[in-house]
């Protein structure tokens, strides 16, 4: 398989408890949709060293990438090509304040209760039908350790 044309992106899980555990979502500037903050890996750059760069960039969070949650979700193309392979981690916020980015249109936390009222990024992948972002933020919320945490 040729790796060359595949691109990697690397997402964060950043999440509180309220009432319900919430995830940190943002609002992109380009389709006004939601996503996790998070973003492409370059070539000069691990999977979670641009994670903590692309968290910062579009939230001012500075973070510490835990661990993966579940798998590699692949994107694939029209045509059936793997184009995109992302990655979820469980984060835990260091430093800095949540504020708004030339990146984030806006920011806001999430349960999977409130999920329908927003539209949020979709991105083909294998094994989702509902698309790679809302799988992510699915297995992030659904996650028994992080139902566990006491905060």
């Amino acid at each position: 398989m040729d790796y060359n044309n595949i691109t990697a992106g690397s997402f964060g899980a950043i999440l509180r408890k309220s009432k319900n555990i919430e995830i940190l979502l943002f609002q992109r500037f380009d389709n006004y949709k939601w996503n996790l903050p998070g973003g492409g890996v370059n070539k000069e750059e691990t999977p979670r060293n641009a994670l903590i760069r692309e968290v910062k960039e579009e939230t001012g969070y500075e973070v510490i990438p835990l661990w993966q949650i579940g798998g590699d979700y692949i994107n694939i193309s029209s045509s059936g090509k793997i184009e995109d392979i992302a990655r979820i981690f469980f984060c835990i916020v260091v430093k800095g304040r949540l504020r708004k980015t030339s990146e984030s249109r806006n920011y806001g936390w999430y349960s999977l209760e409130n999920l329908p009222t927003i539209e949020i990024v979709s991105n083909p992948c294998i094994g989702y039908p509902e698309g790679r972002t809302k799988a992510m933020i699915n297995d992030a919320l659904k996650s028994y350790v992080f139902n566990s945490l006491p905060y």
